[in-house]
């Protein structure tokens, strides 16, 4: 027996990423955290998460 994966399945699991819609804001400090962030939530194991971080009191993050 013989099975064919159809044209429009995806092969890997880089082609089932979508990216993600992210909101919020972030200080430039935190860039390398929010584009982690955005990377974990477009494979789609996530159906969505938020973080934020305070500094003094004050948001550095809120996404």
């Amino acid at each position: 027996m013989s099975v064919h994966a159809d044209e429009d399945t995806p092969n890997s699991a880089a082609e089932t990423m979508m990216p993600a819609n992210i909101d919020g804001k972030s200080d430039e400090r935190f860039g390398a955290l929010r584009e982690t962030f955005e990377d974990e939530l477009s494979h789609g194991d996530e159906l969505g998460a938020s973080v934020a971080v305070t500094i003094d009191g004050e948001f550095a993050v809120d996404l």
